[in-house]
């Protein structure tokens, strides 16, 4: 097939086999979540109603009009989204002993600086600066964190 007979096929698909495709890829957008065939997707959507709007363009203006916005609509979408998700407040939901900081807690044990504390029913290990004392069912205050020990104040 010669370049103006494949130009003169892609010419004669209607707007409907556009609109499917479109369709096509922004459902296997679902399966494949990578964000990435949406954009072909709605690329294809536009070119059906281009093409349905005006049926009379040749297979290279077609096909160059899919490319472009196609390739516009995946670099600007994914501009646009990764800004957006750069603005997302973080919750700490993965962070939760970061969330512990500042929190009082309730001495369980004490020995040489080391020990438990209970905070909201949970035990965890604690350690205290070098001189500090704790006595069982005296209030400190967390200071930090470091993996799962607790750095008491």
């Amino acid at each position: 097939m010669s370049g103006s007979a494949f130009f003169a096929e892609i010419a004669a698909i209607p707007p409907w086999y556009w609109f499917a495709f479109g369709v096509m890829l922004v459902a296997a957008e679902m399966l494949v979540p990578a964000f990435i065939l949406i954009w072909p997707g709605l690329a294809a959507l536009c070119v059906a109603a281009i093409v349905w709007l005006f049926p009379n363009l040749s297979g290279e203006v077609i096909t160059i009009i899919f490319a472009l916005l196609a390739l516009g609509l995946t670099f600007g979408g994914r501009a646009l989204f990764d800004r957006r998700s750069q603005d997302v407040v973080t919750t700490g939901l993965n962070e939760r002993t970061q969330n512990l900081v500042g929190r009082r807690a309730k001495v369980v044990s004490f020995d040489h600086g080391e020990g438990h504390v209970d905070l909201d029913g949970v035990q965890w290990p604690a350690s205290w600066p070098d001189g500090a004392s704790a006595s069982p069912g005296e209030y400190v205050v967390v200071a930090r964190v470091d993996g799962v020990r607790l750095i008491i104040a």
